[in-house]
């Protein structure tokens, strides 16, 4: 089983992740198995968010599929029918092979250990590029959705600032990804915990009419979460 929160999905913050729980969805399984429509369906989460964090869980399933299954495959066979296999046809394959390898591996034969770090880093690092990606994603369609709310307020000065915020922020995820690169662990997780201040901010703004008061608080906690996620990748 994979419990939600061991795995961070786009656009699924605190604030929807309780949502899921308190709806009987706690693993990557029933989220899939829930499907985007049902996801769609919850209060707060958009169907964009939606379709990003099933795709997302999806795919985290199958890659922990794959790797089960090459990983349990006898180490004396080739694996390029298992590399271009479908995934559902993968434990098929395992099953099929002898349980015994016919003769013994050469260690020469055999990669070295050291030799397997630089691929398993690459590997982890790919996956970790493909996450963020991914929650930027869902992010940016996010401040979108906002803005196309604000819309709806009567024209005033507070709804040309929040629309003039949420540009701003749409600017600043434009440019994350190279910004994130000259920063450290340290400061990367207090870039994370504001992106998800201003999902959170969003959310909630989605969830009720644009107001003036409410496009007014939604700006400040935008701009303050904004603010600081541009002074931490300077």
């Amino acid at each position: 089983m994979h419990p939600l929160e061991d795995h961070p999905l786009p656009g699924i913050g605190a604030g929807r992740r309780q949502r899921l729980t308190d709806a009987g969805v706690l693993t990557l399984q029933e989220l899939v198995s829930l499907g985007v429509d049902g996801l769609a369906r919850l209060p707060h989460i958009p169907r964009p968010v939606a379709e990003a964090a099933v795709a997302s869980a999806a795919a985290i399933l199958a890659a922990t599929q794959v790797d089960r299954v090459i990983d349990a495959a006898p180490f004396d066979e080739p694996f390029q029918d298992l590399a271009e296999a479908p995934v559902e046809a993968l434990p098929e394959l395992v099953a099929s092979r002898p349980s015994v390898p016919a003769t013994p591996p050469s260690t020469e034969a055999l990669p070295r250990e050291k030799d397997k770090k630089p691929a398993k880093k690459a590997k982890v690092k790919n996956k970790r590029a493909r996450r963020r990606d991914a929650a930027l994603a869902a992010l940016r369609q996010q401040v979108k959705d906002a803005r196309k709310h604000a819309r709806r307020a009567p024209k005033g000065k507070q709804r040309r600032k929040l629309r003039t915020e949420l540009r701003a922020v749409l600017d600043l995820l434009d440019q994350l990804p190279k910004r994130l690169r000259r920063v450290s662990g340290k400061k990367r997780r207090h870039v994370v915990k504001q992106l998800e201040r201003i999902d959170g901010t969003l959310t909630v703004f989605l969830g009720k009419a644009p107001g003036p008061g409410r496009l007014r608080k939604a700006r400040r906690q935008v701009a303050k979460a904004r603010r600081a996620v541009r002074s931490a990748t300077r």
